[in-house]
């Protein structure tokens, strides 16, 4: 379960409001539509977030994924087909970089420029 709680940004120097989960080492999932369908074909789409490990971590990470417009959100798991992926990836002293995944014609198209992630800032 996620919970509502204050959190301090390095960016800006005021409290907002972030969303925190309540267990370390589970996964968790949040979903939310957009009111309509839409098309960045001719323009260009930028979608960003930014997430914080308040604790340390061994492996883990958090990924937005952009689905179809007929996803069905109750029946959404791991493996439901995705359009763009990306987010951070943590895994030991080696492992620090941000993923970022297309599918284009089913298949799942992984950057081949490595990006690292910040960590411990």
């Amino acid at each position: 379960m996620f919970q509502s709680r204050p959190c301090r940004l390095f960016i800006v120097q005021s409290v907002i409001l972030g969303i925190q989960t309540s267990q370390d080492a589970r996964f968790y999932a949040i979903s939310a539509k957009f009111d309509k369908p839409f098309s960045s074909e001719g323009k260009t789409l930028v979608i960003q977030f930014s997430v914080k490990h308040e604790q340390e971590i061994d492996c883990g990470g958090g990924y937005v994924k952009l689905f179809a417009s007929d996803l069905d959100q109750k029946s959404m798991h791991g493996d439901t087909p995705y359009h763009i992926m990306f987010g951070p990836d943590i895994c030991g002293y080696s492992t620090k970089k941000v993923h970022v995944i297309f599918t284009y014609k089913g298949k799942n198209l992984l950057t081949k420029k490595e990006i690292r992630c910040k960590v411990g800032v």
